[in-house]
């Protein structure tokens, strides 16, 4: 009794969630749309928020919910073939597979769309759209395989002093690699998997230390999580300032107190955020950390508030 409208960003970690619930609605014959953008984890675009907002109004006329408005659909009828239309002419025959099979389904009952729906599944047979659905696959598959592997090395940095220090560096190590794919200047398959699989590692390791880790108080395995999110995630002060506290908590001053040194180096410069956090009630006697307030108030830098 429902229909569904999703929109994800290309390089978002959850892209690989929206196209298995895009699957499993299909099976489950629901009426749904799921739109991608050229981006990560943010809003979709006001134009594309609009295109949704056009498509459930699509929909419920379809459904006999709401009555038809015979322009509104024959425009939005022309301008979606249109775009199916491009991509035959760009000889792309995915983007035309795509767009036909969306064409068939969201105007059914609206428009004559037998011919659309032939279309469609002639191409779904085609040689280049099976290789296309087929590697997509292969990239949801080694999104997964990325993200498990730096969280798994991760996982080792439990071990003792000496162990931690060589798991840590093989770490550095690891991500640098991915860093540099993720930051490649041609536009290409393998650099979206590999920022979506770093994203997904960021956002699964800072969320697990955030929300269960430290309210747990389970300190070593916060600031292991930690440690892996900020490895990925080199520009967010957020996660240096949540690491100083999970050292803190844990009695480890040094480094806690050289992790908010790197807060503020990445942008945190509201002192009021550092004064206010009663997990660094144990550094306030500390020079470092009456140095590391002093640099704040005079750092000229935007604010970055955790």
């Amino acid at each position: 009794g429902f229909v569904f409208y999703g929109t994800v960003g290309v390089e978002d970690f959850n892209y690989p969630e929206l196209k298995q619930l895009e699957a499993n609605l299909d099976t489950l014959k629901i009426p749904n749309h799921i739109a991608t953008f050229d981006g990560d984890h943010r809003w979709a675009s006001s134009k594309l928020l609009t295109e949704a907002v056009e498509w459930m109004e699509l929909q419920a006329m379809r459904l006999g919910r709401q009555k038809r408005d015979q322009a509104f659909v024959d425009a939005l009828w022309n301008q979606r073939l249109e775009n199916a239309r491009e991509a035959e002419t760009n000889s792309n025959q995915y983007a035309e597979y795509l767009n036909y099979k969306m064409l068939a389904g969201d105007f059914a009952g609206l428009k004559i769309v037998e011919e659309y729906e032939k279309r469609a599944a002639t191409l779904s047979q085609s040689r280049a759209v099976r290789q296309a659905i087929r590697r997509e696959q292969e990239q949801l598959r080694e999104q997964q395989e990325i993200a498990e592997r730096v969280i798994n090395m991760g996982g080792r940095l439990l071990a003792e002093p000496t162990s931690r220090a060589i798991a840590l560096k093989e770490l550095k190590t690891t991500v640098e690699g991915l860093l540099k794919k993720s930051r490649a200047a041609n536009e290409n398959n393998d650099r979206l998997v590999v920022r979506r699989a770093l994203f997904q590692v960021s956002a699964q390791t800072f969320e697990a230390a955030l929300y269960n880790y430290l309210p747990g108080r389970q300190y070593n395995l916060a600031i292991v999580n930690l440690l892996v999110a900020e490895e990925v995630t080199t520009d967010l002060a957020r996660i240096p300032f949540e690491l100083a506290r999970a050292y803190a908590l844990n009695g480890e001053k040094k480094p806690a107190l050289a992790a908010l040194r790197r807060a503020i180096e990445k942008g945190l410069t509201d002192v009021t955020i550092i004064e206010n956090q009663k997990d660094f009630d144990s550094l306030r006697a500390e020079l470092e950390y009456k140095s590391i307030l002093t640099r704040a108030t005079k750092e000229k830098v935007p604010v970055h508030q955790p």
